[in-house]
């Protein structure tokens, strides 16, 4: 039986996609792109020409830290440690305007002598309008997707996103909010080093927290800060997992943080077939335009999602009050034989226009040179 609830299916479906339209005008628009970069370049004045970016913090919390390197002035971490960690905004490869102040390298996962598992992370402050009393954990998926595809692509200071000749400032960024840090995780994850021991996702849990814990020694003035985690895709395995360790596991004498909230972003959070498959052919007939496929084959697929019991489950189980857990339209919580149509539209997708992409499904060649 399948204990998600068909409504938030029916929007974790919806959500890759609901602003691909608009992102694909945008792109495709000269001067829609050249406003774009107008208003990042504006965002990059604000920040540098910020009163914290040019004098630092006064307070405690961001007390200024004299080990720094010379001409950096919004550090904001006493322990020497901290230093060595630090990543000069001006002179990150390829990027030709200056981030600011960030902090990254591999930390422990535990504090024995002799831990070897280490997690890469990437630590930005806040901008000069984001709040210096939170902080904001992202996880990318997968398993074993790394964190700084959400750093460069979707919500980081800076993105080098599909399409770009060169990295640009993104007025967006989630620095606006809070200090953000990015972990890739688990151990065997982008750059993050030892052996892979993990065997589910509380192990994972586990293993975050002792580097969190690691962290917070060296990054001292973090102590204390209000807890955000955040994530997408197999991230919604991760987050409430890591949640759940974190509430039941650990005191604010242990893991001095508080948690607050989660936020999760076309999670994975119930069987494949539920997430992929029971919505696909419907989700491919509402947004046909932007698949193009010919009439025998979106025949076909009406074929398949007969058969396989997928076409008119919404209908059938999407209500509220729920009448129960959702049966399963066959016999596999992935798919039944003969019945992945996730797959075969992809594929279709991708023959008919080959820049298609699950998240922004607007996206084509022209829109991306």
């Amino acid at each position: 039986m399948i204990r998600l609830s068909c409504a938030l299916a029916l929007v974790i479906l919806l959500c890759c996609t609901i602003f691909s339209e608009p992102v694909a005008a945008r792109r495709s628009d000269p001067s829609l792109r050249s406003l774009d970069n107008k208003r990042r370049l504006e965002a990059k004045k604000r920040w540098e020409s910020s009163p914290r970016r040019r004098s630092g913090a006064s307070d405690a919390r961001r007390a200024r830290d004299t080990s720094a390197p010379p001409g950096v002035k919004n550090i904001t971490f006493m322990n020497p440690m901290a230093s060595k960690f630090y990543v000069d905004g001006t002179k990150i490869p390829l990027v030709d305007f200056d981030v600011g102040p960030s902090w990254a390298g591999l930390i422990p996962i535990g504090g024995a002598a002799d831990e070897t598992g280490k997690l890469f992370f990437w630590l930005f402050p806040p901008g000069p309008e984001g709040s210096p009393d939170d902080l904001i954990i992202w996880l990318n998926g997968g398993p074993g997707c790394s964190s700084l595809e959400g750093s460069l692509q979707e919500n980081g200071p800076f993105l080098w996103q599909r399409g770009q000749a060169v990295p640009t400032p993104n007025q967006w960024s989630w620095t606006n909010l809070s200090t953000i840090l990015y972990i890739e995780q688990p151990i065997g994850t982008g750059y993050s080093q030892g052996n892979p021991t993990a065997k589910d996702e509380n192990d994972i849990a586990q293993q975050l927290v002792g580097f969190l814990q690691q962290f917070l020694e060296i990054f001292k003035e973090l102590k204390g800060k209000n807890l955000y985690l955040t994530g997408e895709s197999y991230g919604g395995m991760y987050v409430p997992y890591l949640a759940n360790f974190i509430y039941e596991n650990t005191t604010r004498a242990t893991l001095d943080l508080d948690l607050i909230a989660c936020w999760m972003n076309d999670p994975t959070i119930g069987w494949p077939v539920v997430q992929s498959q029971i919505g696909a052919v419907g989700f491919v007939h509402e947004f046909k335009r932007f698949f193009a496929f010919n009439q025998t084959f979106l025949a076909h697929l009406d074929s398949v999602a007969s058969k396989c019991n997928y076409a008119n489950y919404t209908e059938k189980y999407l209500m509220y009050p729920p009448r129960g857990p959702l049966p399963l339209p066959g016999t596999s919580t992935v798919n039944d034989p003969n019945c992945d149509v996730w797959d075969e539209i992809e594929d279709a997708a991708l023959y008919v226009n080959p820049a298609f992409d699950i998240y922004h499904i607007g996206d084509t060649v022209s829109a991306l040179l």
